[in-house]
């Protein structure tokens, strides 16, 4: 699900230029076609597009997608194909979104996106 949500917050930033507008707009479409303009998911998807520097927006709508894809066989496909896509286009300037959430409990974290040599950690 962090994924979905870190996906989600890359692409209403606006991090991912147009192409990041056109695959956004391709689950807005997916959305309201399967679950319609009045539905839940419909609803997280205006509010994260709403409020896209709220993190909680990104991981409402990422959790809906989630449950949904756990129930639904064809809302899985369309959900693993469409993260394929758009993380491809979220992460194409080179640029990482790397999220730490919940009740984490972390006492040291390196993230990013490439890490050239070692990593030593004393």
């Amino acid at each position: 699900m962090e994924a979905i949500a870190a996906t989600i917050t890359a692409l209403i930033s606006g991090a991912a230029g147009e192409a990041g507008k056109s695959t956004w707009t391709g689950l807005k479409s997916y959305v309201t076609t399967r679950w319609g303009h009045d539905s839940a998911p419909a609803a997280a998807l205006t509010a994260a597009e709403e409020a896209p520097a709220d993190p909680g927006a990104a991981q409402t709508l990422a959790g809906l997608l989630h449950d949904a894809a756990d129930s639904e066989p064809d809302a899985a496909d369309w959900l693993n194909r469409w993260l394929d896509q758009a993380a491809t286009v979220a992460n194409a300037s080179g640029t990482a979104n790397n999220t730490i959430a919940g009740n984490a409990n972390v006492r040291t974290a390196i993230q990013g996106y490439q890490f050239n040599g070692d990593i030593n950690l004393t």
